[in-house]
């Protein structure tokens, strides 16, 4: 109750701050770009975004009041309890001003006059269908059921980082932050979105709905502010409801390609209904980086990616072609708002505010208020830094000029190749739509590419692949000119025009529904844990997020559950996000190895590693020299036989950080 509680608490908070420092913010949906009734529902625009920026605020507040709480009171036992006291505390009070601040104005904020429902009820039958469908899929990929937490196949890989730094929070007191999948350092992860899912669950909350509830109510906001957007930009409702479809259902020509593969006879609907492995016609693409199954896996994504919407909502109309200039009061006020909260929004998703500084730039380039966009970016810019450098030692970027991005042919027309393969017709829609469309819409069409170029030309971690986020970004803000194009089409009012319409419609979606019906088969099977696990009771009841636990490089084993801190987890999260793994599984293999006694305790001392692990994984993994770790350690937990036999030892010293 208490964790529903917060959320609609963060949404109150949310509402208020958006009504005093915005109050036309929820106007927002009653004209399109140029000025054209369009009469989209208030709350299609207020409410996502509130709950976007009320949660961003009331989860830092939380979050350093703990932080504070540990800084003051080393090893306390729940500093979430004052950090959650303390922070609804001081939001209550700015609730409280900005109350005054309403109440005092001669304007009270009022809700627009339309009510579609009248005479669109389909509008909330469809965000009925969505929320539904939406739903199904979170919950399919991570529930509890049976007395078991049971994780989808799909979502298993970043799971092990989200579930492993979500429970250092819910259970343990990971203040000062490390990461879990490398413990006893900094954290060059973005990680507020899994500190507010662990505060969720340390509020209430079954771990499953931790996870589900505030994803699916990202998405969902992610799906609203698209579709409010969309329709700013069209002017039409229909094509708004596409650029949503769009977004689900990805374009790409892998569906195609995988039908004229097939044997004559072959059944491709039995096919189809069989299948648990995406395509692969472009590297990485059978991850599933580009459909549906990327919202259910990375969770953190679509509520930054909804903010990108709101700041697009607020600053589009600065484009000199649409004759929007702010007035100087308020576009202060707008730069403010905007760049304290992309500002704050790094640590929740760094390449969501890098793609939208993007944007902006490209936007800025064609406004009047170019001094507003400039204070913005510079706030956001200074926000991100201080907060890098008060997280991360060293820098949290490694930029470096990488160009073609996944293409097996690093050239212009081997980029242009890969781009073809990866979206399909997409990306000629929209060159077709920046032909024949205006100044404005030119203007953001390359906006909108800004990211995606980011992506071809610039690798700002060692991991590639991350640029991903960038061009889903591109191509969901791009899957609102398709929808523009297919819009005009059906305005001609000749039959083979609109089937032509409806033709490339399907075409734009196939892949991405029948994915979605691949990524439906894949989660039939799943990752299985107890519960009531004894070992993840154990740790969690004997340990905390201060312990470095010495292991084989588990991904997710049930210590990650237990929010155990692993001093060497599975290589790719630490070394993708910029850590050196080299260095620390040297290190793990001396340490199991060496028959030395003295030489592997002063290797345990200088790491700070309190527990070890030996276990099958171990064995497999490491020379273990298990006797000798036996005679010197005690061993404080136990279970399994023979090859399977698992065994915690510990170290009796004081810890490293105290």
């Amino acid at each position: 109750m208490l964790a529903i509680l917060f959320i609609l608490f963060c949404i109150f908070t949310g509402t208020l701050l958006l009504w005093c420092l915005i109050p036309s913010f929820q106007y927002s949906g009653c004209n399109d770009v140029r000025g054209s009734e369009i009469k989209i529902p208030w709350w299609c625009v207020t409410i996502p975004a509130a709950y976007i920026t009320g949660t961003v605020i009331s989860c830092w507040a939380v979050y350093l009041f703990a932080y504070l709480e540990e800084a003051l009171h080393p090893g306390a036992a729940n500093p979430l309890i004052k950090g959650n006291i303390f922070g609804v505390l001081l939001i209550l009070i700015l609730d409280i001003l900005l109350f005054i601040i309403i109440k005092k104005r001669e304007t009270k904020p009022a809700f627009p006059e339309h009510d579609p429902l009248k005479k669109h009820p389909f509008i909330y039958g469809l965000w009925l269908v969505l929320a539904l469908f939406l739903l199904f899929f979170f919950y399919r990929t991570f529930r509890v059921s049976d007395g078991e937490l049971k994780v989808g196949l799909s979502v298993f890989s970043d799971f092990a980082t989200h579930v492993g730094m979500e429970r250092s929070f819910a259970v343990g007191n990971n203040f000062p932050t490390a990461y879990s999948h490398y413990g006893g350092s900094d954290i060059r992860y973005h990680f507020m979105y899994q500190f507010m899912m662990g505060n969720l669950e340390f509020l209430g909350l079954r771990i499953d709905h931790a996870f589900n509830i505030p994803s699916f109510l990202g998405m969902l906001s992610l799906c609203m502010l698209l579709y409010v957007y969309g329709t700013k930009l069209t002017g039409n409702r229909g094509a708004g409801v596409l650029s949503v479809v769009f977004l689900l259902f990805r374009s790409s020509p892998s569906f195609f390609k995988w039908l004229a593969e097939l044997e004559p006879g072959d059944n491709f609907l039995k096919l189809l209904k069989d299948r648990t492995e995406f395509w692969s016609y472009t590297d990485k693409e059978n991850w599933g980086l580009w459909n549906l199954k990327v919202y259910m896996n990375q969770r953190h994504l679509a509520m930054a990616m909804a903010f990108v919407l709101v700041l697009l909502i607020l600053w589009t109309p600065c484009l000199k072609s649409l004759k929007g200039k702010y007035d100087k009061k308020t576009a202060l006020v707008l730069a403010l708002f905007s760049g304290i909260m992309l500002g704050a929004m790094s640590f929740w998703n760094g390449a969501m505010v890098i793609g939208a500084l993007a944007i902006l730039f490209v936007i800025a380039l064609f406004s009047d208020n170019k001094p507003a966009f400039l204070l913005l970016a510079v706030i956001a810019v200074g926000m991100s830094m201080l907060t890098s450098r008060f997280f991360i030692n060293g820098s949290a970027v490694s930029p470096s000029f990488q160009y073609g991005f996944l293409a097996d042919n690093a050239t212009i027309p081997g980029t242009v190749d890969y781009m073809l393969k990866l979206t399909g017709i997409l990306l000629i829609l929209v060159a077709i739509c920046f032909i024949v469309s205006s100044a404005a819409e030119r203007v953001l069409i390359l906006a909108f590419s800004a990211p995606l170029i980011l992506a071809f030309t610039l690798s700002l971690t060692v991991d590639i692949t991350v640029g991903h986020k960038y061009v889903m970004l591109s191509l969901n803000l791009f899957g609102i000119f398709a929808a523009l194009l297919l819009y005009r089409l059906w305005k001609i009012s000749r039959l083979s025009i609109r089937i032509s319409a409806v033709i490339l419609a399907l075409i734009l979606t196939m892949t991405g529904l029948a994915e979605t019906k691949i990524l439906y088969n894949i989660d039939k099977r799943s990752l299985n844990y107890e519960t009531e696990d004894p070992l993840v009771k154990w740790i969690e009841d004997n340990s905390d997020s201060k312990d470095l636990w010495l292991s084989a490089p588990y991904s997710l084993d049930r210590p990650v559950l237990a929010g155990a801190m692993l001093y060497y987890g599975w290589p790719y999260y630490a070394w993708s996000a910029g850590y050196d793994t080299n260095y620390r599984e040297n290190i793990c293999r001396e340490i199991y190895a060496t028959a030395d006694p003295a030489r592997r305790e002063a290797l345990l001392k200088s790491e700070g590693i309190r527990f070890i692990i030996v276990d099958k994984e171990a064995r497999d993994y490491y020379d273990v020299s298990e006797a000798s770790i036996a005679e010197a350690y005690d061993a404080v937990y136990s279970e399994g036989e023979d090859e399977y036999s698992l065994t915690v030892y510990e170290r009796k010293e004081e810890r490293k950080a105290e």
